[in-house]
């Protein structure tokens, strides 16, 4: 049952002793079995497997994003938020009004910058294509990992091998 888990020593030894220590040698259903075995193999899994997450930390705000639109959308969420505390029409109208002026200098906010991009895609395409590749959405991805022999696996294919 445990072969699965030869490739990855480090691995191997908390999943078996966390399931035995778990268990403690009582009979229980399949149910509960496999409960434990995910938060097991969850524990290990956080331990062992690098993951890099992508975040906000040092990425650029956008160009448009100036500090009166930044304390329009901090407006519009404290309107919302009292909305949410009283449950008056008043503050919902005035929250749909904060909504829509924050819209409105959003739009205009943007107008400009890709006007001027658009009018130069010709005269400086690597521009263009730099505001393209940034508004692609990045996605979280594991790390290449090492198998037995300790060389490291890149690709997807290997990487899974050693995982199973």
């Amino acid at each position: 049952m445990w072969a699965c888990f030869l490739a990855v020593p480090k691995l191997k030894s908390p999943l078996c002793l966390g399931i035995w220590a778990e268990s403690k040698g009582k009979v229980r259903s399949k149910s509960v079995k496999w409960d434990v075995f995910k938060s097991v193999l969850k524990k290990a899994q956080d331990v062992y497997v690098p993951v890099r997450v992508k975040g906000k930390a040092g990425k650029r705000k956008e160009a448009w994003l100036t500090r009166e639109i930044e304390a329009l959308v901090k407006n519009k969420k404290d309107a919302w938020d009292m909305y949410r505390q009283l449950g008056s029409s008043v503050s919902l109208e005035e929250f749909w009004e904060l909504r829509s002026k924050l819209k409105k200098e959003i739009r205009r906010a943007q107008r400009g910058p890709e006007i001027a991009l658009a009018g130069s895609i010709k005269d400086n395409p690597k521009r263009f294509n730099k505001y393209i590749r940034g508004k692609r959405v990045t996605r979280e991805r594991v790390e290449p990992l090492r198998n037995q022999s300790s060389h490291l696996c890149v690709e997807p294919q290997d990487m899974g091998k050693v995982l199973n």
